[in-house]
């Protein structure tokens, strides 16, 4: 992973992706640099877990800038109505993509 962030073609993706792009098929691992988008594979991956009665559990990370984007809360309503094993993890890092959050969301918390 460290190979492919710093574009060297030892990398995940031959050094192609660079780090807004990682993905790790051993792992199950994947991002992407557009915001909320990890949200709908991660639903997608607890349905799969559900239907073969698997333990697995899929985590999506994101900021809380990424809380009003549809991609978010649509995968959350989804994975609530079919009460999937999904974990949605918000850091709260003050930023909604390049600006303060402050300058994006009402709430302040």
């Amino acid at each position: 992973m460290t190979a492919e962030i710093f574009g060297r073609a030892t990398g995940l993706s031959k050094g192609k992706g660079g780090h807004m792009h990682l993905f790790d098929p051993d792992v199950n691992f994947a991002c992407s640099g557009i915001i909320a988008e990890g949200c709908p594979p991660a639903a997608g991956a607890g349905l799969a877990a559900k239907k073969r009665n698997t333990d697995a559990v899929a985590v999506a990370f994101l900021g809380e800038g990424a809380i009003d984007q549809g991609a978010f809360l649509e995968s959350l309503n989804f994975a609530s109505v079919h009460n999937l094993p999904v974990v949605f993890v918000v850091e709260d890092n003050d930023w909604a993509i390049s600006m303060p959050k402050d300058r994006l969301t009402s709430s302040h918390g």
